[in-house]
């Protein structure tokens, strides 16, 4: 992965990343975009672009005057940008397809270096980019993305630092009810809440009148980590246990499955998809992190990034893998390795 600097106001952050990424941007729109929508006529796939930035624009104008100053860096239509950045192409496919790609999030509480987060990115074998992002307003950070979106993991100058992956709610039972959308919703919003909040406490706030969904890895300097389940409105923390926080591609907070059961969805089915893959990694990495409690918690992660055990799609180190990360809060650094964690060298950059 390549490693890039971006500063000013958010035009002209926007204007430097269209510069440099006009092709793999182009390539990503390309890759990306029809894969999904490609049943949706072009008028459709427009109105909706049309009023998706609308929507954001109400909330954060500034991300949305970056993603203009991309399509004007990069000489792409602002459409397609936004198509990709704000994940329109998505509300078009008919249904997620089964897939072998399940990102994952670890961490370990120590007590010398506080909360120790990490995380693989597993997903299309696209263009990520390590940038640091030095907004005229709002936070310093250094996040992990695909150049043109803001689908990123990263940590910022105050130590917060974030990181995700999808999970499966589980199939609706005929005749159930289904969870229903509450408060708005929303794409960009770790990278903004990386320029916008200091800590855990302050992000969980930002959040509430957002509809989310999956998992959402949280750490910050005071010592806090969290894990943020949502689905559409309905959000749930989980903390760690035994000092370790591990998360796949399913829910598992007391209160998140008591809502899911009530709104009728079987959950059963979400951590036995595709062979039970989410249950058999996260025994996995559990049972590494639990046995490495003598070494430092960069080793403890690293060790589990590194692991093949387990079934082809199980191990955490596999064919899917786009880079890893660790975090560390107190320090305000990030440790990145590239695509399998195995081989790769891990760089520390120093936010």
């Amino acid at each position: 992965m390549r490693y890039y600097e971006f500063a000013g106001t958010p035009r002209e952050i926007g204007t430097q990343i269209g510069q440099t990424f006009a092709p793999l941007i182009e390539a990503s729109i390309a890759g990306l975009c029809p894969q999904h929508a490609h049943h949706a006529t072009p008028q459709r796939i427009a109105e909706l672009t049309e009023e998706t930035i609308e929507h954001h624009r109400r909330f954060f104008p500034a991300y949305i005057e970056e993603l203009e100053g991309i399509a004007q860096g990069s000489g792409l239509p602002l459409q397609d940008i936004a198509c990709l950045a704000l994940r329109v192409y998505h509300r078009f496919d008919p249904g997620r397809p089964e897939c072998e790609e399940h990102c994952y999030v670890v961490g370990v509480n120590d007590s010398q270096e506080g909360p120790v987060l990490g995380g693989v990115l597993e997903d299309y074998p696209f263009f990520p980019s390590i940038q640091k992002i030095t907004p005229a307003h709002g936070y310093r950070l250094i996040h992990l993305v695909w150049p043109g979106t803001h689908w990123s993991r990263g940590i910022n100058e105050h130590g917060l630092c974030i990181t995700g992956a999808s999970a499966e709610a589980g199939k609706l039972k005929p005749g159930a009810p289904g969870l229903r959308p509450q408060g708005d919703r929303v794409v960009p919003l770790t990278y903004v809440l990386l320029q916008q909040c200091r800590t855990v406490a302050e992000a969980l706030e930002f959040v509430k009148p957002f509809e989310m969904v999956g998992l959402s890895g949280m750490a910050d300097a005071t010592g806090e980590m969290v894990l943020l389940e949502a689905v559409k409105g309905f959000k749930a923390l989980r903390r760690p246990e035994q000092d370790v926080l591990v998360a796949t591609s399913y829910f598992r907070s007391p209160e998140m499955l008591d809502a899911l059961d009530r709104a009728g969805y079987d959950h059963e089915w979400a951590i036995n998809f595709f062979g039970g893959v989410g249950r058999e990694r996260y025994e996995i990495m559990e049972r590494l992190l639990l046995a490495s409690q003598d070494r430092s918690p960069i080793e403890r992660l690293q060790e589990v990034f590194s692991s093949h055990e387990g079934s082809k799609q199980a191990m955490p180190c596999n064919a899917n893998n786009v880079n890893s990360v660790i975090f560390l809060p107190r320090a305000k650094r990030c440790l990145a390795a590239g695509r399998f964690a195995c081989s790769s060298p891990w760089v520390d950059y120093a936010v």
